[in-house]
């Protein structure tokens, strides 16, 4: 595949170390029935953790202590918000974050798991895993073709999980606004996404639905996407292979763009055979271990097979060893997220879909914003461009992520997260004393 032609880490300068890693969040999401549940219970198991720290019984809060805040026009000129205590209420209000230790039966929106504290590798993360509705995919009429399906099913899916991964870039704004910021504020921003595609359904649609694609598209406009081929075991070793060619095929004709492991000038030949072995790697395998019931919860089962405890599944024919290089891609998975590529992960997500999303927002506000503000006892206004031009990082990006801003038809009234917004735009530079 040409990464260049849509791979949108290419603009930027990523460190490629994994020092700071601290907080790390994976979504996996795609097809309804492709056992993400299951790979995050596997994924689980395999992991060296020391500690959760669960947040269910408690509400977490933002602790934004606003007191007045200063609006930069662009003359420079400084006017001052006095925030009534609706306002400082309504900032300080954050959504109810839900978490289980093991991911629950039905899931009907996104949820993330507990926090856990891991050693990988020699570093210390703490790792959240969200896990997402399964994507309905008409088995009945699997098509290449958008004409053949209601767009209102991947609309409204596709909603649910940019509404969360929204929903973390707004906590992280907010948490920007404070004119006191906590150093120590968790990153509960979504650093990567699994998307992943029944192989099964891969295979009668001789690749990528026409659902896949839209909401791929959908989807990498907002976080680093990474495909994954799941339930891989029930495929040959030749129909893998054709499977996995299709969708790469789709991928190139459609200009898709996912996480391309794209190499930085200062990388060593080392790192640049690594990235090329991932990238030639895409679609990723997965094969999830067995499972069983242990009361009401799904737990996993290890297979004895010559004295040694195995994670995989056993079939009449042999057993799938999830953690063979020689059967599927699990560990490799688990590298790069881990190890290798976590802290590109991280710099991208903030660098530029933190970014580019925080420059639509603050553009809308701005569409805004041209009208009188209330300002101890004095009526003021902010003098605003309509179309202000802020284009997002350089980058290879086939979708473009930031729209000229269109003039606005009618004014409406200053919000609180207008103002938390406002008081982020990079003119405004807050005291930092935590």
């Amino acid at each position: 595949m040409d990464s260049s032609r849509y791979s949108i880490a290419s603009g930027l300068t990523l460190g490629r170390r994994r020092h700071n890693a601290n907080q790390f969040n994976i979504m996996v999401t795609g097809h309804s029935l492709s056992g993400k549940s299951s790979f995050i219970r596997t994924f689980q198991h395999t992991l060296n953790i020391k500690n959760k720290t669960s947040k269910t019984d408690k509400k977490k809060k933002i602790e934004n202590q606003f007191n007045d805040l200063k609006i930069i026009d662009d003359e420079n000129s400084s006017i001052a918000i006095s925030l009534t205590p609706e306002m400082r209420e309504d900032l300080n209000a954050s959504p109810e974050i839900e978490t289980f230790d093991f991911p629950p039966r039905n899931i009907v929106k996104p949820v993330a798991s507990d926090i856990l504290e891991i050693v990988e590798d020699g570093e210390r993360i703490n790792l959240r895993l969200i896990d997402t509705p399964g994507l309905p995919i008409p088995i009945h009429n699997i098509s290449k073709n958008a004409s053949d399906f209601d767009p209102k099913i991947v609309g409204e899916w596709c909603t649910s999980i940019l509404l969360y991964i929204e929903n973390q870039y707004e906590i992280n704004l907010l948490e920007e606004s404070r004119v006191r910021r906590n150093r120590r504020f968790p990153d509960s921003q979504v650093h990567v996404c699994l998307y992943l595609i029944d192989a099964t359904t891969a295979s009668v649609a001789n690749g990528l639905t026409a659902i896949d694609i839209i909401t791929i598209q959908k989807l990498a406009e907002r976080v680093n996407l990474v495909p994954c081929l799941s339930k891989a075991d029930l495929m040959t070793v030749k129909q893998l292979e054709k499977i996995k060619k299709a969708i790469r095929n789709d991928i190139d004709e459609h200009n898709l763009p996912i996480y391309m492991f794209d190499d930085d000038e200062d990388d060593d030949q080392d790192i640049k055979d690594q990235n090329a072995m991932f990238r030639n790697m895409i679609p990723f395998v997965l094969v999830n271990a067995e499972e069983t019931e242990v009361g009401d919860r799904i737990g996993i089962e290890y297979i004895e097979e010559d004295g040694k405890h195995i994670l995989g599944r056993q079939y009449t024919w042999g057993t799938v060893d999830v953690e063979n290089p020689e059967h599927c891609d699990f560990c490799d998975v688990k590298t790069f997220l881990l190890e290798t590529h976590i802290n590109d992960l991280k710099q991208l997500t903030k660098d530029y879909y933190y970014e580019s999303w925080r420059t639509n927002k603050l553009m809308e506000v701005k569409g805004a914003i041209s009208k009188p503000i209330v300002s101890s006892g004095l009526r003021q206004s902010v003098a605003v461009p309509q179309n202000a031009n802020i284009t997002p990082p350089t980058s290879n990006h086939s979708s473009p992520m930031v729209t000229p801003q269109q003039p606005h038809q009618s004014v409406q009234p200053l919000t609180p997260q207008q103002v938390a917004m406002m008081a982020a735009n990079n003119s405004y530079q807050p005291n930092v004393d935590e």
